[in-house]
């Protein structure tokens, strides 16, 4: 059999036709290309955020709307806005009870001092007050009411009468009137410059009933006695109606009992 003709190839000047065109095609190209204008991409706009909805604003009734806060002026430091509005919120602290007062009874009181070892009357005292408690009162004659005095600032008197010149000063008996006398109370006799106003000498005090104008005379039938005193605790109004002539009769007759003569007797 036959071999199959082989192709022919294309002649030299034919493949070099071919090529130059290619060349000729592949500048033209090059040139279009450096020649064009470079379209630049429009810039993509950003879309908006979509807005919501409006919504329906419902206005309560007036009577449950809750109060609006009330701002403070700019001026009004932020300091004492707090500190007043803490004042408004914290509750006031409760009053502290009042202390009940000890209940008194006005009373006149004759105190007779007796000098031990040494005749009724014959020597004067040293410089006598009558205390209750944390109070001292002082003489201040048979007519005016007695000096009160806080018993602190009393015994450091250096003598009663630089407190009333009509204390009990050098005298063995003395009046206090209008004595405001603490129920249940105890009386000292103190005597400044002496040691005799300790607790020893503290005695019971209670308004002596029993007293009373007899015949002119005064009468009290419960006094209060020591060894160093008698005093008679008159009530005021007795003490008004005897008068300063009724405490002298008395006192010169050293507070005696109901059944005892008197110097005054007729």
């Amino acid at each position: 059999e036959d071999s199959p003709a082989k192709p022919q190839r294309p002649s030299l000047d034919y493949e070099m036709e071919m090529l130059k065109r290619a060349r000729a095609e592949q500048a033209a190209s090059k040139d279009t290309q450096k020649t064009a204008p470079v379209a630049q991409a429009a810039p993509v706009a950003q879309a908006e955020p979509a807005k919501p909805a409006p919504t329906a604003v419902v206005t309560p009734p007036a009577a449950a709307a809750a109060p609006a806060p009330v701002a403070p002026p700019a001026s009004v430091p932020p300091a004492l806005v707090h500190t007043e509005v803490q004042a408004k919120a914290d509750p006031a602290p409760a009053a502290a009870p009042a202390v009940a007062s000890v209940p008194t009874s006005r009373a006149t009181l004759l105190l007779a001092i007796e000098i031990s070892g040494a005749p009724k009357g014959s020597a004067p005292s040293y410089d006598p007050m009558l205390c209750f408690a944390d109070s001292c009162f002082i003489s201040a004659g048979m007519k005016s009411d007695a000096v009160k005095l806080a018993k602190i600032d009393a015994i450091k008197l250096k003598s009663t009468s630089d407190a009333s010149p009509d204390s009990c000063k050098g005298k063995v008996a003395c009046v206090f009137r209008g004595v405001a006398v603490p129920n249940g109370a105890q009386v000292h006799v103190v005597e400044l410059g002496s040691a005799s106003h300790g607790p020893e000498t503290a005695r019971d005090v209670q308004l002596d009933k029993s007293c009373k104008m007899l015949d002119g005379d005064l009468l009290c039938e419960n006094p209060i006695s020591s060894p160093d005193f008698r005093i008679w605790v008159v009530p005021e109004d007795v003490a008004r109606a005897a008068g300063p002539q009724a405490f002298e009769d008395a006192l010169a007759d050293g507070l005696p009992e109901e059944d005892v003569a008197r110097a005054t007797d007729k």
